[in-house]
């Protein structure tokens, strides 16, 4: 069932992620023209006030890149979060815009949110978010973001370097 979920949830926030601008003419691609995606998923999130919290989460965050060359890796969640601030075009001066992808009362849904203040405490992701586009409802559950890569394109050639690729 989770693999479903995501795989449909994949494809929703692909088709979302494109309609923002995402590709090889956007600001988000690397010297080669590859555009990234970075994905983060969790069993269960809860939303209060503005603020993301992703507990269940995967080991790592994996990120992808588009075709032709179909490179993916996979990042430490605790080098994802040191890079949010550390290249010129960062993602604290810029924030990322992700496809949040999940279950809620039985039904799949998909909303639109930026990502700002990313904190990782105890296995738990936390993020501030403001909602761009959809709802978010209190609790959630098979829980997916697809986060666009921006200023992160550094952390890209971390993991492509350091982290063996899947």
């Amino acid at each position: 069932m989770l693999r479903r979920v995501l795989l449909s949830g994949f494809v929703s926030a692909c088709v979302v992620a494109a309609g923002c601008g995402s590709g090889e003419d956007s600001e988000n691609t690397d010297a080669s023209g590859h555009a990234y995606l970075f994905v983060q998923s969790a069993a269960e999130g809860t939303h209060r006030a503005g603020e993301l919290n992703l507990t269940g989460i995967a080991p790592t965050t994996t990120w992808f890149t588009t075709r032709p060359d179909r490179q993916s890796g996979d990042v430490p969640h605790d080098v994802f979060i040191e890079s949010w601030s550390q290249s010129a075009d960062s993602f604290t001066d810029d924030p990322p815009n992700a496809g949040l992808v999940f279950t809620s009362g039985g039904e799949q849904s998909v909303a639109v949110v930026e990502l700002t203040e990313p904190s990782l405490t105890n296995g738990e992701f936390r993020y501030r978010i403001r909602v761009l586009d959809g709802e978010v409802p209190e609790s959630l559950s098979d829980v997916a973001v697809f986060i666009d890569s921006g200023g992160l394109m550094q952390l890209v050639a971390y993991g492509a370097q350091d982290v063996p690729p899947n």
